[in-house]
């Protein structure tokens, strides 16, 4: 991290798509960055060269993951040991809410109309293996 604002002229330039397209899909798979390429393509080198998964897990993967986590832990300004790295959103209100304790009076999850779909299914899958809850939803105002 470090150094000055990025301006958002040239942060455009790092995603090729929309050098040709205004870009306005809200889902799991945005475009693709020049930085995210480089590291896609460092973990094909990585997964070619070494071979055996032990090795790329141990010498690459978790050793991105580790600078990652202490990247957005400080943009969050938290301890990167408070930092949890999952493979989307789903996954992670998932496992959220299976911590959730809905035996209580409140047993309400709130969810809006700008959810992703899947959010909402998240919620209400772990609302059958719990205590009984429901789950509502907001309609976003302005």
């Amino acid at each position: 991290m470090g150094g000055a604002p990025q301006d958002l002229e040239t942060y455009r330039d790092e995603f090729e798509v929309v050098r040709r397209k205004a870009y306005l899909i809200s889902a799991s798979l945005g475009p693709v960055g020049i930085r995210s390429r480089r590291h896609l393509d460092a973990y094909l080198d990585a997964w070619a060269s070494k071979g055996a998964p032990d090795h790329v897990w141990f010498e690459d993967i978790f050793p991105a993951m580790g600078r990652l986590k202490a990247s957005f832990a400080a943009l969050a300004r938290c301890d990167h040991e408070e930092v949890a790295l999952t493979t989307n959103i789903s996954i992670a209100l998932s496992t959220i809410a299976s911590a959730l304790d809905l035996s209580g009076p409140r047993r309400r999850i709130v969810l809006s109309e700008l959810d992703f779909p899947r959010t909402a299914t998240s919620g209400r899958r772990g609302r059958r293996r719990r205590e009984r809850s429901s789950c509502g939803s907001v309609r976003p105002t302005g």
